[in-house]
């Protein structure tokens, strides 16, 4: 029940109104807890709305996401590791990437 006056405090805090039958009555608090999982959904819905928001203003400014770009340094050192017959983990490690960016890379080269 403490978890409960908790969640509802926090609601609460964040502006939602919450108006539930009598709360004494073991049927009020059964109706409460089956509106809980809308609530739950509910602003699972706004965080992810938030989100996507959040990430159109930063293209908007021109925020790159994701991982940055290996260094044109680096993608020289592993094709010249490849074209000299080394292994993918070897051309890898000379070229300090990880196998699954040199197998990424060398697909793109192809």
């Amino acid at each position: 029940m403490a978890a409960l006056l908790r969640a509802l405090d926090r609601l609460r805090e964040a502006g939602v109104a919450v108006v539930a039958t009598e709360t004494r009555h073991p049927g009020g608090v059964a109706a409460l807890m089956a509106a809980l999982p809308c609530l739950t959904e509910a602003r699972s819905g706004l965080r992810a709305e938030a989100v996507a928001e959040g990430r159109q203003r930063a293209l908007r400014r021109g925020v790159r996401l994701g991982r940055p770009p290996v260094p044109p340094e680096r993608v020289a050192r592993l094709h010249e590791a490849l074209a000299a017959g080394a292994s993918l983990r070897e051309a890898a490690r000379r070229a300090g990437v990880g196998v699954a960016t040199a197998s990424r890379l060398k697909a793109a080269m192809l």
